[in-house]
């Protein structure tokens, strides 16, 4: 009989030298690692935990635990979907990169990347999932670089910023271990709950610790830097609800709220006002991604499922109106050799299709109908208004913000460029490789590349248009958790 959870954390890593040997070629290299992710996917949705699965002779059950020196692996219904989650962001990269190249490293970095992500799920005592986190953010910057030579910022903030949170995980399972042994001592479980919360916050990109999120979205290849904003803060949201979820006394201290609240709001005020004046299009995004997950952490302070199932909502739109975005973005970048306003000026007619993605993703990360970034922000204004009006009005400012710095950027795709003016000596100086050198207007995108924006479209739309296909499993998972967001 074999653990399923062996094959979460082996399987991609067995793998990942193959993909190696395959990085010059894209095609069997991407359907390789592709297909490890989207055969794990199904697995964490589909399959039953209760009972083996025959495969070929072999027996696999998801929910035998496994031992690995001393440490416990295990799944559980919770953790099952920010697995499923995980693997269909990282296919969704897998599968673009095929196409439009985002570093050599993606194939087979991203498959070790799933088994040390897996890992931080899986493993007890919570203490070595933060170790595990450590080791996936040290490979999440070779692929933010994806071998480009150029500004190491975001890649460097991200590592300096969770080796920084690393400690106070660490003291605070030193102080949970004390409190096992001395339950009287309530003043330790005080303070870990105080590390954990200032631990997450530096993750969680509450300011001062957020300019890594818009820099990684401005320098990062950008499928690259959409799956990575999805996937990492989609894992860290299932972390911490899977605290949540063992230690009741978590949720009775004030300091989680104290970090959903007010952090959520610097995150949608911060967000919303610099999206407005920006003048690129990757720190936009990034922006845009701020907005998103301060309304996330502004669901989480609504006690009960609907501020959970809300909070979950936002976490999958915004995979789905990221993937879009980054998508466009990168072909605009790769075309218009930046992503400046400047630099854009006059592309969006040459590359129609990139336009349409980047801004239907965009509109739908800003929450407007009727893509699915409006499912999720609708829930949660509908959860605000009673009680907390000025908050829906800062969110709605927030998403009009976004809206009107992604208006600015279209504006610059589709306004055609002034004309050079080149005197015939200047132009008659120019040697024939220069001419070479400037990008066509004329050259059409990709079939393929069309066919991975439209769907992309077709899915924000999809999703904004019959939410209720994904809602039901989202409110399913919601009942594998027994605690109340909010104290």
């Amino acid at each position: 009989m074999i653990p399923g959870v062996a094959l979460l954390v082996l399987l991609p890593l067995l793998l990942s030298p193959l993909a190696y040997l395959f990085r010059r070629r894209a095609t069997l290299a991407s359907f390789l690692s592709t297909g490890v992710a989207l055969v794990l996917a199904a697995g964490m949705l589909w399959l039953p935990a209760d009972r083996p699965i025959q495969v070929r002779g072999w027996q696999i059950i998801l929910s035998e635990p496994v031992t690995l020196l001393g440490r416990e692996m295990a799944l559980t219904p919770a953790n099952r979907l920010g697995l499923a989650y995980l693997f269909l962001v990282i296919a969704g990269l897998f599968l673009f990169a095929w196409r439009v190249s985002q570093g050599w490293t993606v194939f087979p970095l991203g498959l070790v990347l799933l088994s040390v992500l897996s890992g931080v799920l899986i493993i007890r005592p919570f203490i070595f999932s933060f170790l595990f986190l450590e080791v996936a953010v040290t490979l999440t910057v070779f692929l933010i670089q994806g071998g480009q030579t150029g500004s190491t910022r975001g890649a460097l903030r991200l590592l300096v910023l969770t080796t920084l949170a690393l400690p106070t995980f660490l003291i605070a399972g030193w102080l949970v271990d004390l409190y096992r042994f001395t339950p009287d001592n309530v003043s330790l479980v005080q303070r870990a709950s105080l590390l954990i919360t200032v631990g997450f916050a530096i993750l969680l990109g509450i300011p001062p610790f957020h300019t890594w999120i818009v820099t990684v979205a401005d320098e990062a290849p950008p499928a690259v830097a959409a799956s990575m904003l999805s996937g990492y803060h989609g894992i860290l949201l299932f972390l911490l609800l899977d605290l949540l979820q063992r230690f009741e006394w978590l949720t009775a201290q004030p300091y989680l709220t104290v970090l959903w609240t007010v952090g959520g709001l610097f995150l949608v005020g911060i967000g919303g006002g610099m999206a407005l004046i920006q003048r690129r299009l990757g720190k936009l995004m990034g922006y845009a991604v701020l907005v998103d997950i301060g309304g996330m952490l502004l669901a989480l302070e609504i006690a009960g499922p609907a501020g959970l199932t809300t909070a979950l909502l936002l976490l999958g739109n915004r995979a789905v109106s990221l993937g879009a975005m980054g998508m466009g973005l990168s072909l605009i970048r790769h075309r218009a050799e930046g992503d400046t306003y400047e630099q854009i000026q006059g592309w969006g007619r040459a590359i129609p299709w990139a336009t349409l993605a980047l801004g239907v993703g965009g509109f739908s990360l800003a929450g407007f109908p009727p893509f699915a970034g409006f499912v999720g922000r609708w829930a949660l204004l509908r959860l605000l208004m009673p009680e907390h009006r000025s908050w829906a009005l800062l969110l709605i400012l927030a998403q009009l913000g976004i809206a009107l710095g992604l208006v600015r950027g279209l504006t610059a795709l589709l306004t055609r460029p002034p004309e050079r003016s080149l005197s015939p000596l200047s132009a008659a100086e120019r040697s024939p490789e220069e001419v070479e050198a400037e990008p066509s207007r004329s050259q059409r995108e990709p079939f393929l590349v069309v066919l991975f924006l439209v769907a992309g479209v077709l899915l924000c739309l999809g999703l904004g248009l019959w939410p209720q296909s994904h809602i039901e499993a989202i409110r399913r998972a919601v009942e594998a958790f027994t605690f109340h967001p909010s104290p």
